[in-house]
């Protein structure tokens, strides 16, 4: 268990005017921000459970993108989210045992494949911007402030690459411009604002790190924010590239304890680092 060095804020590495030292970049340096989505920035609309749930949120909100489209398409619609569902449900009792990231990838290529395939981009990327709303509540506004000390702030995430792509434009509006955010996801083929379905596949734990090193150079050090096992490379891989000295590991919100484990702060909420930061202005 980590020691508390401010309320709500744990950590056996750091102290905390170390903490604000490096958050804040008071020495200067040329340093990156990288954030994971789902859990971290996104709480969404409904209960969090193992799946990724900006992914949950969409199929809830595409509903009325679906009936638009054809009333075969809403019947598949149905079909496919009972599938899902079930399928959930069965991970949860422990009847469909794999491991958590190969069923998250198996169950966004069926939505992908049975209810994304055919839909308007533009209408996909409506209600992405829609579901921005269901953000943890300060996150948007600690981002914010954190991005304008940093060189790079990067949204890395399984979720659809326009779901990221719209956070990334809300906190650009939210800066008046001031600040740039690049996002990397799961893609999607689309033609003619067509969606034919995944581009590459989904960017998944390992993928999500590679994204990290290509972004890496230039960079001096780099603050990680994740809250699942999916995050625990990109974790690791920034250790590695940077230095642990370099690099710091936040994990955030319901992390799981093996991530808390490797991680250098432990953030009870969002809430805690936004006290945080008000102290240290």
């Amino acid at each position: 268990m980590k020691k508390a060095i401010a309320p709500g804020i744990f950590s056996d590495n750091y102290s905390g005017s170390e903490l604000e030292n490096f958050l804040l970049n008071k020495q200067g340096r040329k340093m990156g921000l990288a954030l994971d989505l789902d859990g971290t920035i996104h709480r969404g609309m409904l209960l969090r459970s193992f799946y990724e749930s900006s992914n949950a949120d969409l199929a809830f909100c595409l509903l009325p993108a679906v009936a638009k489209k054809s009333l075969l398409a809403l019947i598949e619609y149905f079909l496919v989210g009972f599938s899902l569902t079930s399928k959930a449900i069965e991970y949860g009792l422990g009847i469909i045992r794999k491991n958590p990231e190969e069923q998250v990838l198996e169950m966004i290529t069926e939505f992908s494949e049975r209810i994304l395939a055919g839909l308007s981009y533009d209408d996909f990327f409506e209600t992405a911007q829609h579901i921005t709303k269901f953000a943890y509540k300060d996150s948007l506004e600690c981002i914010l402030q954190l991005s304008q000390n940093y060189e790079k702030t990067m949204l890395i995430s399984m979720s659809f690459k326009p779901v990221l792509e719209a956070y990334a434009d809300k906190l650009i509006r939210m800066s008046g411009g001031r600040i740039k955010i690049e996002a990397y996801g799961t893609n999607l083929l689309v033609r003619n604002d067509e969606i034919f379905g995944l581009y590459t596949g989904v960017l998944n734990s390992e993928e999500k790190a590679k994204a990290l090193i290509q972004n890496a150079s230039g960079l001096e050090r780099c603050a990680i924010f994740g809250n699942s096992d999916n995050d625990i490379e990109m974790f690791t891989t920034g250790s590695r590239v940077f230095g642990s000295s370099n690099c710091l590991k936040v994990s955030i919100n319901k992390s799981p304890p093996e991530l808390i484990e490797i991680s250098d702060i432990y953030f009870r909420n969002w809430n805690s680092l936004k006290n945080f930061l008000s102290s240290s202005e």
